[in-house]
């Protein structure tokens, strides 16, 4: 399976930027705070017709969009390959070096959009088309004036083979907290984010003390929701009082939160998959891998 771009002059069909749609794997790697995915596609040239006048692709640069299950797109990054292809006599067919530079938090967009299923993307390509052909003098070739060579295409991808390579990556098992941050929240609840944005704030610039505020401006946060919409604790449940709270320990107020996520996560092998959503498995993993982090056994 592959996509397909047209590279064209005026009317004529130069040759084609295919995109490997069934790879084996993924070339890729970390950097500093990113990462770098070498898209598997070729430029396939046609046979020149004038060997006084060979094709030249260069200069290739675009876009890439992950696609929602809607078709709706969200741009994740910059793609580039920064060498030149020449056209011969026959037909020739190298692999670009066609790069998708971009930060962690793409990534985690990227799986956010795919909800498990086969990613799905939308490649913008611009490049320039030239043609080489001879001096006036000497044995040289020189190049003609570039022109635009735009493109398009959606390209889908083994969800298989994109999970191995995140896994090589290093990142499949990190989860990214997803802070859901709207940018203009309804009254009251622009009171909850204020305090949110707050420990994100404080989470950033670390330390004791930015980990104290974070917990403070979480605890903010909870009340404030408290006020708006108190919790539904269902039947037979009764808190306990206030001297029996102060006398809790850190240690018995995580295996409260540890015993209530095994609420949470109890009915999942006794309803249909249709009941559960990607936001209720990040919530329970994410808990599940924080309290682990808290016990560090």
């Amino acid at each position: 399976m592959a996509a397909v771009i047209n590279v064209m002059y005026s009317s004529s069909g130069i040759g084609q930027i295919i995109f490997d749609e069934a790879p084996l794997e993924f070339t890729a790697a970390c950097t500093g705070g990113g990462f770098r995915l070498t898209i598997p596609a070729n430029l396939r040239m046609f046979p020149a017709a004038n060997p006084e006048s060979i094709p030249m692709v260069s200069n290739l640069r675009g876009s890439i969009h992950a696609i929602g299950v809607g078709g709706e797109r969200f741009e994740l990054g910059r793609i580039r390959d920064d060498s030149h292809y020449n056209g011969m006599l026959s037909e020739y067919s190298p692999a670009l070096n066609l790069t998708w530079y971009g930060p962690l938090a793409a990534l985690a967009a990227c799986e956010r959009v795919r909800d498990g299923k086969d990613p799905r993307f939308y490649v913008e390509v611009n490049g320039e088309l030239c043609f080489l052909i001879p001096a006036l003098t000497g044995n040289n070739l020189i190049r003609s004036a570039p022109s635009p060579m735009p493109g398009q295409t959606t390209i889908k991808y083994p969800a298989a083979t994109w999970v191995r390579m995140l896994r090589k990556l290093g990142v499949a098992e990190n989860v990214l907290v997803e802070v859901p941050l709207p940018t203009s929240p309804p009254a009251p609840w622009d009171e909850v984010w204020r305090a949110l944005v707050e420990a994100r704030d404080a989470f950033e610039h670390g330390g004791s003390t930015g980990w104290k505020a974070t917990v403070s401006s979480v605890r903010l946060a909870l009340e404030k929701w408290q006020s708006i919409e108190p919790e539904d604790h269902g039947p037979g449940w009764k808190a306990p009082d206030v001297a029996d709270r102060r006398t809790r320990t850190t240690r018995q107020r995580l295996d409260n939160l540890r015993w209530h996520l095994l609420q949470c996560a109890h009915q999942g092998p006794h309803t249909a998959a249709e009941s559960w959503s990607r936001d209720d498995a990040l919530l329970m993993f994410a808990s599940l891998s924080a309290l682990l982090a808290a016990r560090n056994p």
